[in-house]
């Protein structure tokens, strides 16, 4: 049965730092969420309180309406994937997958029936007897999360659960880790460094900095529409434009995303004006730096099309690029 996460004014200090302040937050159950952050930022803190890990200092956690902060994370009974993914080499997959379920008692008729069904949920049936060093990355991948399922736990911890893997593997792993936790319907919460991986994941995003946390929200709120500049910039980039100085009828601070930019005028669009900078082709689309006074960080950049782009020929010339409205957010 998935529960529901309430995490209400955590305060987690290591001595006498603070390493969270004041963190607060709700997911409903069966949702996925990914917590975002750079190095620091208390994400990695934060997942280790919930499973018991780390003292909490103050604040309340509650699994399913019950106070977490007392109990010993051996009886919080949570799954957890760690970014090694931990599998004992000397034994074979369905021993490593079975190994929650022997220690808890389970008669050895119901882990072999409980370790067939994890591994069909993971799509690795038959694979009981292979040794876990004779698999590839993303194979042992879905055993460490086949053992993390197989006791049926109520919240399902990841920690950079597909770090480890190349990035074409990792792109496909993260759909696939998406459908895994559909199907089984555990409540996941997720630490990751990359962006894209939240996005795909992710039911709720949260961005932390300095162990605060600055947004929380569904991957199209905090992309769309981020609370601040550092928000703006942490999820996958971001323009900051002051449009006051190309359209006085849009005046403040705007969020603009690179692939928001057209080359040609569409109705009710803005144009914004600047000098090509510097151009470069990354297949499908072609990332241009644009020199442009109404940014400020001086720079506007956007990502075009490569087929229809501009050409590393175009450096030192002038450029206006377009915008519709709509792809525009104001910051607050």
């Amino acid at each position: 049965m998935a529960i529901d996460v309430d995490v209400q004014n955590l305060h987690i200090r290591l001595g006498s730092v603070s390493i969270v302040q004041d963190l607060t937050f709700g997911l409903p159950a069966g949702a996925f969420l990914s917590i975002l952050g750079p190095s620091g930022s208390g994400k990695t803190t934060t997942l280790n309180a919930i499973a018991g890990f780390v003292p909490v200092h103050a604040g309340s956690l509650r699994l399913d309406g019950v106070a977490m902060e007392s109990v010993p994370a051996h009886k919080r009974g949570i799954g957890i994937v760690f970014q090694s993914y931990a599998l004992f080499p000397h034994l074979s997959v369905g021993d490593n997958i079975a190994y929650p379920l022997k220690v808890r008692g389970v008669s050895r008729e119901e882990c072999s029936r409980r370790v067939r069904q994890a591994l069909s949920l993971v799509q690795l049936p038959g694979t009981e007897n292979r040794a876990t060093t004779a698999i590839s990355g993303g194979q042992r991948q879905r055993i460490a999360l086949a053992r993390a399922l197989v006791f049926e736990p109520t919240l399902l911890l990841l920690d950079e659960p597909l770090a480890a893997l190349d990035r074409n593997l990792r792109e496909a792993m993260q759909l696939e880790l998406k459908r895994i936790q559909r199907e089984s319907g555990v409540t996941t919460i997720a630490v990751t460094h990359d962006q894209t991986e939240a996005l795909t994941m992710s039911d709720f995003v949260a961005v932390m900095d300095k162990g605060r946390l600055c947004q929380f929200g569904t991957p199209e709120d905090v992309y769309f529409r981020p609370n601040s500049r550092f928000v703006a910039d942490f999820l996958g980039g971001a323009n900051i434009v002051d449009l006051s100085r190309v359209a006085p009828e849009e005046p403040g601070l705007t969020v603009i995303r690179p692939e928001a930019f057209v080359l040609e005028a569409i109705e009710g669009s803005i144009g914004i004006e600047g000098v090509v900078r510097g151009v470069a082709f990354q297949g499908p689309v072609s990332r241009v730096v644009l020199e442009c006074k109404a940014a400020l960080s001086g720079e506007v950049v956007a990502l075009l099309p490569s087929l229809r782009s501009v050409s590393p020929d175009s450096i030192g010339m002038p450029l206006r690029l377009h915008v519709s409205r709509a792809a525009l957010h104001k910051l607050p």
